[in-house]
């Protein structure tokens, strides 16, 4: 039986059952949302606040649990803005070529608009290291397009972000000498991770993450599903929830994301009552 769907605009909510081990399917179409009033926007500067601007800055902003949302360059004067945000926590940093990563800073939208006044970039002293390569999956050697490669160093800052192209390349510069932990995660994919160490004069470091689709176990029962516009185009890394009633109140249990084909999972799940709902990025 086809289960009944409510449109919430960008968010849309559906009622599915698991009984008898049986998996449950949820395919949900998902339609444009009106532009939403919040911006986030301010300047990137170097060596400290007030001082000189920085153009061609890349400016990214996440969730509070890491989940990228949106980014932007700032421009010659070295100034940016990201609309369309719903009101809520964020995180947001800055990088560019030559200089280290700015630290990860919490700012809070709320109101029409925020105004975020000082990033700041430092110039790296010491320290060429580049780290590049590709992003493809296991199944068919594709390559992932939007997977997120963090860099984390030995002090477990992260020193470095990027995200794949459409060919699955990345690349990451100006990185002090240092061992580091590189993360790649996209979508319904499980993450890959590499070690490495980067030392005075070495050639650029080439890491090539292979990333497994997150299968749902044989034996056991689970949820899946495709996210769909209205043309019935798959809508890739749009996040999904699931969610159970409890006392009433809805419950988050798990959540996931859509993979390059619109498809997500939820895999070991027991017999029970479950709300799917999805959000695409704006």
């Amino acid at each position: 039986m086809q289960p009944a769907a409510t449109d919430l605009s960008q968010t849309l909510t559906n009622a599915v059952s698991i009984a008898d081990k049986e998996p449950g399917v949820a395919t949900l179409t998902l339609y444009p949302a009106s532009p939403l009033p919040l911006q986030l926007s301010g300047f990137v500067y170097r060596i400290s606040p007030g001082g000189e601007l920085v153009s061609g800055a890349l400016v990214c902003l996440y969730e509070t649990n890491g989940r990228f949302i949106s980014h932007a360059y700032t421009d010659e004067k070295g100034y940016f803005a990201v609309d369309s945000l719903t009101p809520s926590t964020y995180l947001v940093s800055a990088a560019k070529d030559g200089y280290h990563a700015a630290s990860l800073l919490s700012v809070t939208l709320s109101g029409d608009m925020v105004l975020l006044k000082e990033l700041v970039l430092q110039p790296i002293t010491s320290g060429k290291g580049t780290v590049y390569g590709t992003v493809q999956s296991a199944k068919d050697q594709t390559p992932v397009q939007g997977a997120r490669i963090d860099l984390i160093d030995s002090s477990g800052n992260v020193a470095g972000c990027a995200l794949s192209s459409e060919t699955g390349e990345y690349a990451l510069y100006g990185l002090p000498i240092d061992s580091y932990t590189a993360i790649a995660a996209a979508g319904a994919y499980c993450c890959d991770s590499a070690v490495i160490t980067l030392s005075a004069d070495q050639p650029p470091v080439m890491i090539n993450f292979t990333l497994s689709a997150k299968e749902p176990p044989a034996d056991t029962s689970f949820l899946s599903g495709f996210l769909k516009d209205s043309q019935g185009a798959p809508i890739p890394l749009a996040w999904v929830g699931l969610y159970q009633t409890q006392d009433g109140v809805n419950r988050l249990v798990a959540v996931t994301m859509s993979s390059a084909d619109g498809y997500y999972v939820f895999p070991s799940l027991p017999d029970g009552d479950y709300i799917v709902k999805a959000q695409a990025l704006s």
